[in-house]
């Protein structure tokens, strides 16, 4: 596993909680990318509660509240990209909140789209608490099918905590001036089996 950063911009910059998160990749053997996300100390339980968590499309502002997330990258050939339009440069956002809600955007470039699909490829998630002050949130996506060929992947991972003076936004590569989980340039490869 490994940690994840709390942004700069964060109202709150001294929480008294650390957020770890791991993946396992291998998209030959498993058409998956499973995730886990580790909270350890005392942290804010700022939780969407409105019986929506059977459908992600009644969960449209998740990230108000705690929430991880996750934004997928496909990585196309040159020779593939050049029969696409070249403004084309799809990725996608996927939300886990604490009481397992959850949501799934689709965008064709930088915040353009932001379409749910019909059916959200979030198809397993769970809470499990491992000591009195740690929390596991696990979450399988199923990846995106192309008719082109994905060279690779990349993406980030993420969790907004808090509300207010308390609120605080981490990652795992951050651009440090300005908040924005959407920069296709903080995204980092994603590697086989990362634990």
């Amino acid at each position: 596993m490994f940690p994840l950063q709390i942004h700069p911009l964060s109202p709150n910059l001294f929480p008294t909680y650390k957020i770890m998160c791991g993946y396992i990749f291998d998209p030959i053997q498993n058409p998956c990318l499973d995730i886990v996300f580790q909270i350890s100390g005392e942290h804010p339980t700022f939780n969407k509660k409105d019986g929506k968590e059977q459908t992600h499309h009644g969960n449209w502002g998740l990230w108000e509240f705690n929430v991880f997330e996750v934004f997928l990258k496909p990585n196309f050939t040159q020779s593939n990209r050049n029969k696409q339009n070249s403004k084309y440069q799809p990725y996608f956002e996927y939300e886990l909140g604490f009481n397992q809600e959850y949501l799934c955007l689709n965008f064709h470039s930088y915040r353009e789209g932001g379409s749910s699909p019909l059916d959200c490829p979030i198809i397993s998630s769970s809470k499990n608490s491992l000591a009195s002050n740690i929390f596991q949130y696990k979450m399988s996506i199923k990846l995106p099918q192309f008719e082109m060929k994905v060279d690779s992947w990349s993406g980030n991972f993420y969790s907004i905590l808090g509300q207010g003076g308390d609120r605080t936004y981490w990652g795992q590569n951050l651009e440090r001036n300005k908040l924005d989980f959407h920069l296709a340039s903080q995204f980092l490869p994603l590697h086989l089996n990362n634990k």
